[in-house]
């Protein structure tokens, strides 16, 4: 059950991780001409913020994303996105300037830290000076980021610090309000094994993965051999790192082969190999989850985590806009003014 736990740093930060795994810029986009770039779209207090500074930012939210999308779609996200990029940047010049004037400090371990996190967030056998260049990005520059992020994130802290548990009250009734919540569909606790195929498979290598399918199906019914261990070595589906578990399979949720497949064998038993656009699947039902609702004893912690996330979020709200009410903001392009995320 989920009840909406939320980031309470949502919509304020891009984070510099976001920074560093957004990877390279748009390809293929037209840049603006240096004009353009340079034109002043706000200024908050003495910081100026661009049309380049915004587009920038817009290229680290799509990432590579953008060179798979048509360019008329990649067009539209980006103005859907224009907007809400510029009031979150005038709420990062905000919340930097009150960082300087708390004197708010971070030590270099804190920031060790977050590059040796980000540095195993790579890929493997990937030079992390290399991908720096790669991105435009000085190890200064990032160290730089990291902690401004990190001296933000401490002023944040601070500021929801005085946030306080719901009574049991509030949580019933919280759980009252949102019964629909709390009510759990059937569902198939389910594993497989896959062997897929791809759009340029012939009849001849579609019939040897078939074939393949098949041999594994029988290992796992004849010989009894392990299916955790079979799905980890065989396997093409990411869930063969969890021994080919996929959780939970409700109605709707997979696609329609698939799920008839679950849906119609036996509690431990290996069915038929099926075929999805995917590929060729060996499946194995491992329990039956019957429909139900969530007590209010099991909800209670989820729910208690979401009532302090929406009271942190109210709080920080205020204080951004208490912020925003005691700065000198100055939109010199009509409209920009109307988005208000905070």
């Amino acid at each position: 059950m989920e009840t909406g736990k939320r980031a309470w740093k949502k919509g304020i930060l891009i984070s510099v991780v976001l920074v560093l795994m957004g990877a390279l810029a748009l390809n293929g986009w037209a840049l603006n001409s240096q004009d353009e770039k340079n034109r002043l779209l706000v200024t908050v207090e003495d910081v100026k913020i661009t049309r380049g500074d915004v587009d920038r930012k817009i290229d680290t939210l799509l990432g590579n994303q953008a060179g798979t999308l048509p360019p008329e779609q990649v067009a539209g996200i980006r103005r859907n996105l224009d907007q809400r990029v510029v009031q979150n940047m005038i709420i990062e010049a905000l919340l930097t300037k009150a960082v300087k004037d708390q004197q708010i400090a971070v030590t270099e371990d804190e920031v060790n830290r977050v590059v040796a996190d980000l540095k195993t967030s790579l890929p493997p056998n990937t030079d992390f000076k290399v991908y720096l260049k790669g991105i435009g990005f000085s190890e200064n520059e990032l160290i730089q980021a990291i902690s401004k992020d990190l001296k933000i994130k401490k002023l944040l802290e601070t500021q929801v610090a005085g946030a306080t548990a719901p009574t049991d009250g509030e949580i019933q009734q919280f759980y009252q309000d949102n019964s629909e919540q709390f009510k759990t569909p059937e569902g198939m606790e389910t594993r497989h094994v896959l062997v897929a195929v791809g759009a340029g498979d012939d009849a001849a290598k579609d019939k040897k993965k078939l074939a393949r399918a098949e041999a594994i199906r029988q290992r796992l019914m004849e010989k009894n051999e392990d299916f955790a261990t079979i799905a980890k070595a065989e396997s093409d589906c990411p869930s063969s790192a969890k021994g080919g578990n996929i959780g939970v399979v409700t109605r709707g949720s997979t696609v329609k082969p698939f799920e008839d497949a679950v849906y119609s064998q036996k509690v431990g038993e290996i069915g038929p190999v099926v075929k999805t656009q995917f590929g060729y699947h060996v499946i194995q039902v491992m329990d039956r989850k019957k429909a139900g609702t969530v007590s209010l004893a099991e909800a209670k912690p989820s729910i208690s985590d979401h009532l302090v996330s929406k009271q942190k979020e109210e709080i920080l709200k205020a204080y951004i806009n208490s912020l925003k009410s005691k700065a000198k903001i100055v939109y010199h392009h009509e409209g920009l003014e109307k988005a208000n995320p905070a």
